[in-house]
């Protein structure tokens, strides 16, 4: 555990002496920010042209989150799709380039913890980064008249942790199969696309028919799908099952990372 917290801080280290740590904490931030102005302009003009005065002031609450914070966090679930991968990519394939990888895995240091420490100093700027887009959450409880319900903006400010966390997970296995950067970001939106896909899937395939087999091949391939368990997180419902997915995706890309590491020190 000692060796995973040194391998952490030279990790964090390395991230923040460079400009794409910060470049990624201001685009985020920026374009987050850019976006509340934007949607929250847009719910003026959609209230100032209610239909009735009583009538906006009935849905008012509703349209606080319907209208404002769930189109708000819809954005940054696609900006971390993108901006995740920038993160991750130089991880493993920085110290392929600069072939220090080589003296790293022939130190009495297990695959497993330097996987986890490159992890976890990703997650730390992934959580730095989403650390200011609870401010307009906030911003609408406090000045949202009358008070919006709090639940969806809890729930949806936590799935996009879940998201984070488990991209970052990506991220760092699409670096450790490559020495270029650029592929590596590459390969982390590719695999991220996949699981964003299997929604699109899950639309076209339902109920299969195999000669008297009948087969829920929507409800399988929906298990699988990144947004159908983003989306009730979204409107206020935080499941076990959810939790267990993002858990498992986490799991499972680390997991993949310590092989494809484990190859190359014994390859």
């Amino acid at each position: 555990m000692r060796m995973i917290w040194v391998l952490f801080a030279k990790e964090v280290k390395s991230l923040f002496s460079s400009w794409v740590a910060y470049a990624v904490l201001i685009a985020f931030t920026l374009l987050g920010g850019i976006n509340y102005y934007n949607t929250l302009r847009m719910f003026e003009i959609l209230t100032r042209y209610a239909k009735t005065i009583e009538e906006g002031a009935k849905t008012q609450d509703w349209n606080l989150v319907e209208q404002l914070i769930i189109p708000l966090y819809s954005t940054i679930f696609v900006l971390l799709f993108i901006i995740v991968p920038a993160i991750t990519m130089r991880l493993f394939a920085e110290e392929k380039k600069q072939r220090t990888e080589e003296l790293l895995l022939t130190s009495p240091i297990r695959v497993v913890e330097i996987v986890l420490a490159k992890y976890l100093a990703a997650v730390s700027l992934v959580l730095v980064m989403l650390i200011p887009a609870a401010i307009f959450p906030a911003v609408t409880l406090y000045y949202g008249q009358p008070t919006p319900d709090w639940g969806p903006m809890v729930t949806g400010y936590v799935a996009l942790y879940f998201l984070g966390f488990s991209l970052a997970a990506v991220g760092v296995f699409a670096s450790s199969v490559t020495e270029n950067q650029i592929v590596a970001f590459i390969v982390a939106v590719a695999l991220e696309m996949l699981l964003f896909l299997v929604t699109q899937a899950t639309i076209a395939f339902d109920i299969v028919h195999i000669g008297n087999l009948t087969i829920n091949l929507g409800g399988f391939l929906r298990a699988f799908s990144i947004t159908e368990h983003f989306d009730p997180m979204l409107n206020g419902l935080l499941k076990l099952s959810d939790v267990f997915y993002f858990a498992s995706l986490i799991f499972f890309w680390l997991w993949a990372s310590t092989q494809s590491v484990q190859s190359t020190r014994w390859g």
